[in-house]
């Protein structure tokens, strides 16, 4: 009986390649820092004083990546803000008892 990543190898590989060039594109967006004149510029988009704009399929991409990506960086600020109460409050209870 064949296995699951022989059988579907191609597939796989392809799906691969799209998250890769998903994430390589949400990678590359910028967002400007400091919009011209309001939210919206004259062509509809929020243009910047540097002059580049951002593309609507780098704008999904990002948006696709995003969410995943902060929850990440959550788990592990978690995982950190944990790590460092539990150190600090290791002997907290011998210290109160010798004061």
């Amino acid at each position: 009986m064949e296995s699951f990543f022989s059988r579907y190898r191609n597939l796989i590989v392809l799906l691969a390649v799209l998250l890769g060039q998903v994430i390589g594109l949400a990678v590359q967006v910028s967002k400007p820092a400091v919009p011209v004149n309001g939210p919206i510029g004259k062509a509809g988009g929020a243009e910047t004083k540097d002059g580049r704009n951002v593309r609507v399929i780098r704008l999904w991409a990002a948006g696709m990546v995003l969410p995943f990506e902060r929850a990440l960086h959550g788990s592990g600020e978690g995982i950190r803000g944990f790590w460092a109460q539990y150190v600090d409050l290791r002997h907290t209870r011998d210290e109160n008892k010798q004061l």
